[in-house]
């Protein structure tokens, strides 16, 4: 199996994780039967195993097959300018989170603020483009494989 295939398993593990626990009809059911404290402890935990499976493949595999073309000097600037536009973007998307429907365990929450009044998943929105640019960036296809995931696992989400 080549490495930018591996990649994409493992993160179809984590990314798989996340949207099935996550969604409806299994996240209502297994609340209902753990308890939103035990749940969002389940799914942490969850979460976080795949994620560490997911960085030793990269790790493991990453700089390994085919490379990805070569960009231009001008091409790879403007990208690397959207990078820092998305991480600003999803940075900013922290004003106001404990005051947000995001927040680990909240329950009520008022009008949206700051950046959320742009838009409703700031964060998502900018990772999105911070991956984006960076699956264009990096060196292999099984790093862009990597990188696009989280584009992707970030506009579902």
């Amino acid at each position: 199996m080549s490495a930018p295939w591996i990649v994409a398993l493992s993160f179809a593990v984590f990314a798989g994780l996340h949207l099935a626990l996550g969604f409806p009809p299994l996240r209502p059911w297994l609340v209902a039967r753990l308890g939103e404290p035990r749940f969002v402890a389940l799914f942490s935990g969850l979460a976080g195993l795949s994620l560490l499976l997911l960085a030793a493949a990269v790790y493991r595999y990453g700089a390994l097959g085919p490379p990805m073309p070569a960009l231009g000097d001008e091409l790879r600037w403007g990208l690397a300018a959207l990078a820092v536009l998305g991480w600003l973007c999803a940075m900013a998307s922290f004003d106001g989170y404990t005051r947000s429907p995001m927040a680990v365990l909240r329950t009520r929450y008022g009008p949206p603020t700051g950046f959320q009044v742009i838009t409703r998943h700031g964060f998502f929105f900018g990772f999105a483009i911070y991956a984006a640019a960076h699956a264009l960036l990096v060196p292999t296809v099984a790093q862009a494989v990597y990188f696009a995931g989280f584009a992707l696992l970030s506009l579902i989400g």
